[in-house]
């Protein structure tokens, strides 16, 4: 018997949105992938709302019909209610139901979809970081930077792995070196509590960005700020790092990526993951030769002294597939009838 589901990936900067059709435990697209701007719209509801204009259902259809949300934010009340984190969305699984006569909705964090939606990766989404030594039934780790830092861990039960949630995005920042100090020491000036967060995400660059400006400040290229000023600043500093042209952002990129890889490596330490660590999210997708590079990435993981050698062992992937959360959402709506 198939069943209607509608995945919904719900971040902070965007929200994708697909049809699909779950027959014997997978998922089918009936639609391709809708993206709609997250700050264009004051809830998800009005997105759902014109996602359904554009993809009218009958009334049979809708009572059928299971919605999958992954939210970047804490889910609540055993997945009733959620908000987003980068957002003033408060969201109500009750609610959605009700307002679209759905059947059923199901709210899940973001990264439990991401650790759903690594069951359903071709082998030429990822580039591999590191070989290791892969155990089929070991913890996962997934890590993402985006909008803000999400991060799972999946654990196998049952003949599958099983996400669990986390907020591990807001740890506290512990830098390792008199550069990471000194940059702890200047985020500080700004915020009692320096989570992760703000060093790996989207605006995480951005302060790293702003912390090296501030220490050399005659090096700021002038058609980066200009580009900064007018659009997307992280984005900005991204592009003209891999341009080569702009100091300070080729800085604030590799200053990004070894932090991001020393994060990683605490969390790994934490999970154990020997069934495998996905780094997923745009900006590494984006920025894979900063990852690779001097093997900065991989050097910072495994800088842990004496667990450097456990942490080898390891295996390390970067997803390419920037729809991942709206596969897990689907597949995720697949494994609960």
């Amino acid at each position: 018997m198939s069943r209607l589901v509608l995945a919904a990936d719900v971040g902070g900067t965007k929200c994708l949105l697909q049809l699909t059709r779950i027959e014997l435990g997978r998922a089918h697209p009936l639609t391709e992938p809708t993206r709609f701007t997250s700050a264009d719209y004051s809830c998800l509801e009005d997105i759902l709302e014109t996602f359904l204009q554009t993809n009218p259902l009958d009334a049979h259809e809708r009572s059928t019909l299971t919605a999958c949300l992954a939210v970047a934010g804490p889910v609540m009340e055993g997945g009733a209610r959620a908000r987003v984190t980068n957002l003033p969305w408060a969201l109500d699984a009750d609610a959605v139901s009700t307002r679209f006569s759905f059947k059923k909705t199901i709210i899940i964090n973001d990264f439990e979809a991401m650790g759903y939606g690594v069951d359903c990766l071709d082998p030429g989404d990822s580039v591999t970081l590191q070989i290791g030594q892969a155990q089929a039934d070991g913890p996962r780790l997934v890590v993402g930077a985006g909008t803000g830092l999400g991060v799972g861990q999946l654990f196998y039960q049952n003949g599958a792995h099983r996400p669990a949630a986390t907020e591990a995005g807001h740890m506290d920042f512990a830098p390792v070196d008199d550069e990471q100090i000194a940059l702890l020491n200047f985020l500080r000036r700004r915020w009692q509590h320096v989570s992760v967060e703000r060093l790996l995400s989207g605006q995480g660059l951005c302060n790293i960005h702003d912390f090296l400006v501030d220490a050399s400040p005659g090096k700021l290229n002038p058609a980066l700020a200009n580009a900064m000023a007018e659009g997307d600043p992280a984005a900005a500093i991204s592009r003209y790092a891999n341009l080569g042209d702009a100091p300070t952002a080729h800085a604030a990129m590799r200053l990004f990526t070894s932090i991001y890889g020393a994060v990683t490596g605490n969390l790994a330490l934490m999970t154990l993951p020997r069934g495998g660590v996905f780094v997923t999210g745009g900006i590494a997708a984006k920025n894979l030769d900063y990852l690779q590079q001097d093997d900065r990435f991989l050097n910072a993981f495994l800088d842990k002294g004496r667990m450097t050698d456990l942490l080898a062992s390891f295996p390390i992937t970067v997803s390419m597939d920037q729809e991942l959360g709206l596969k897990g959402a689907a597949h995720a709506a697949a494994l609960n009838p």
